[in-house]
């Protein structure tokens, strides 16, 4: 049996067959096997299969084992017994459907149903939205910034279930399920209605600029001027867009400040004061 279950994670599906007592497992075909276990096994995503033997009855020829492995759904266990008849090769199995799961009969189908996670949304420190709505677990998210450094809390978990149905469509049995994890919002120390006016102000400026909060020391808008739009590294820039930007006498792919460092900065804290006191440094840039 052992040597059996040792071909799922291979895919060796026709090693399985060849196993089988194929008159004693109502002459299940070949096609029809090899559709059947490939279908269930890849789909619930097995891996990490293991196989104990816990007893045999000599007399009834019978293989009593436990069965454990993870899936897209999380772990699966279970106790079955298998039983075998002795041909002129050997012992072969005798197989039917209640092999894979031990409810699952030949008219049942195994389920795998995905719970997508919402995705968080960053804010400012005034509840305005910076990034993350209306994006879902396909959406293109930035490469650098903070989009990239919280995506991990932004994107969250998706949940997954599988199960089994009868013939009729309804649900019988639930083999794994991880509950759904929503993505975390993620609230900023920047103003951005600040940050916009540091930028028309001085857009044009070969420079940096920061205002910070000069009793907690949060930054509250950091810029590099002049800038470039972020949006267009998402799907890829063009040979011409790439050699224009790193041509462009403005320079301004060069960024002072560190864009790692800037977003935490840029984490809320929690030590934030109400207090409205800005300091504003600006460095030029040669």
């Amino acid at each position: 049996m052992i040597t059996y279950m040792s071909y799922i994670p291979k895919k060796e599906y026709d090693k399985m067959y060849d196993m089988l007592d194929v008159e004693a497992s109502g002459k299940i075909e070949r096609e029809k096997f090899i559709k059947r276990n490939s279908a269930i096994y890849e789909g619930i995503e097995i891996k990490n299969l293991n196989v104990k033997i816990t007893s045999y009855e000599k007399k009834t020829k019978k293989v009593f084992y436990n069965t454990t492995f993870d899936t897209c759904a999380g772990p699966i266990r279970f106790s079955n017994v298998a039983e075998f008849k002795k041909g002129k090769e050997g012992y072969l199995l005798v197989w039917d459907d209640s092999l894979i799961f031990p409810d699952l009969l030949s008219s049942d189908k195994v389920r795998v149903s995905t719970t997508e996670a919402n995705r968080g949304t960053i804010y400012d420190r005034n509840g305005t939205v910076l990034a993350g709505e209306g994006y879902t677990q396909n959406s293109v998210v930035g490469r650098s910034g903070l989009e990239s450094l919280f995506e991990k809390e932004l994107k969250g978990e998706n949940g997954c279930r599988i199960f089994l149905v009868d013939e009729e469509g309804q649900e019988k049995t639930e083999l794994a399920s991880v509950p759904v994890k929503n993505g975390k919002d993620v609230k900023l120390t920047i103003d951005a209605g600040l940050q916009t006016s540091l930028y028309q102000a001085f857009q044009k400026d070969k420079s940096c600029s920061v205002a910070i909060n000069p009793d907690t020391g949060e930054v509250l808008a950091l810029l590099s001027t002049p800038s470039y739009d972020n949006n267009a590294f998402i799907l890829g820039l063009s040979e011409e867009q790439w050699k224009g930007l790193n041509e462009d006498e403005e320079k301004p792919l060069y960024k002072p400040v560190s864009p790692d460092l800037v977003s935490r900065l840029f984490f809320q804290t929690g030590r934030g004061s109400n207090r409205s006191g800005i300091r504003s440094n600006r460095s030029r840039r040669k």
